[in-house]
C-alpha cells in the first residue's frame, strides 16, 4: 500500500514556493494562456473565414482543415508542457521564468510521441465510451425516455471511469518533462504504476481547489491568474512526493 499523502501539506508547500514570485507567476500564467490560445484560434478562425462562402468543402479542403486542427492541438500541448516545466521548477525552488514556456517546443517530437502513446493506451476506453453513447442514443429512440432511467446510472459509471483514467495518467506531463530518458510508452506505464494506491490522494487534492475554480469562473478568469499556478504547483509537489516515495529523483535536463 502506498504511503499517505497530505493535501494540506502539499498546498502549504505550494504557497511557500509561490510566495516570493506570486506576481511573476500570475504574469507567466497570463502569458501562457495567451500563447496557448491566440495563435491556434487565429489560425482556425482565418481558415474558417476563408471557407465561409463556399457551399460545400472538397475532400482536400477537409483534409487540410483536419491537419490544421491537429497542428493546433500539438501546439497547445507543447505550450502546456512548458507551463508544467515552469511550475515544477517553482515547486523545487529552482530558477524559473517565461523562458520555461518555450521548453515544450524544444522537443516537439517527444511531446507528440507521448501524446500518441497516451492516445493508444486510452483508445479501447474511447471506443467503449463511443459504443456506450451510441447504444444510449439507440435505446432512447427505441424505448423512449423511460430508457433514461437506465442511462443515468450508466452515464455516472462512464464519468467515474474517465475520472479514474485521468487520475491514472495524471503524472504523464511531469514525467514527460522530468525524465526525458523514458520512452513514450514507458512514461504512460510509469504514471499508471506510480498512481497505484494514490488516486484517492490526488482526487482529494484536486477537489480541495474546486472552490477556487468556481470563483475563477465567476471573476471571468481573473482569479485564475493566482489560483492556476497555485493548483499546478501543488500538483507538482504531489509528483515530487510520489517520486521521493519511489526513491527516484532526477534533475530537470530540458
Amino acid at each position: 500500500m502506498a504511503p499517505s499523502i497530505s493535501s494540506s501539506r502539499l498546498r502549504r508547500e505550494a504557497r511557500s514556493a509561490l510566495a516570493p514570485v506570486r506576481l511573476r507567476a500570475a504574469g507567466v500564467t497570463l502569458l501562457c494562456a495567451l500563447l496557448s490560445i491566440l495563435p491556434p484560434a487565429a489560425a482556425l478562425g482565418l481558415a474558417a473565414l476563408s471557407l465561409w462562402d463556399q457551399p460545400f468543402l472538397f475532400p482536400a479542403q477537409l483534409v487540410l482543415l483536419e491537419g490544421l486542427a491537429a497542428v493546433c492541438a500539438w501546439y497547445m500541448l507543447a505550450a502546456g508542457t512548458g507551463y508544467v516545466s515552469y511550475t515544477l521548477r517553482l515547486s523545487r525552488g529552482e530558477e524559473a521564468g517565461c523562458w520555461c514556456l518555450l521548453e515544450g517546443f524544444a522537443r516537439p517530437g517527444r511531446v507528440l510521441a507521448v501524446a500518441l502513446a497516451l492516445l493508444v493506451r486510452l483508445l479501447p476506453w474511447i471506443i467503449l465510451t463511443a459504443l456506450a453513447l451510441w447504444g444510449g442514443i439507440w435505446a432512447v429512440e427505441w424505448a423512449g425516455y423511460w430508457a433514461l432511467l437506465l442511462l443515468l446510472p450508466c452515464g455516472a459509471g462512464l464519468l467515474c471511469l474517465w475520472v479514474w483514467l485521468a487520475l491514472r495518467c495524471a503524472l504523464v506531463p511531469f514525467l514527460l518533462v522530468d525524465q526525458p530518458g523514458l520512452g513514450p510508452f514507458r512514461v504512460v506505464e510509469r504514471s499508471s504504476s506510480w498512481m497505484r494506491g494514490r488516486k484517492g490522494a490526488l482526487l482529494l487534492l484536486r477537489l480541495s481547489f474546486l472552490g477556487w475554480g468556481i470563483l475563477s469562473v465567476l471573476t471571468l478568469g481573473l482569479l485564475g491568474l493566482w489560483s492556476c499556478p497555485y493548483f499546478r504547483t501543488a500538483n507538482a509537489r504531489f509528483y515530487d512526493t510520489v517520486q521521493d516515495q519511489e526513491e527516484i529523483h532526477m534533475p530537470l535536463t530540458f
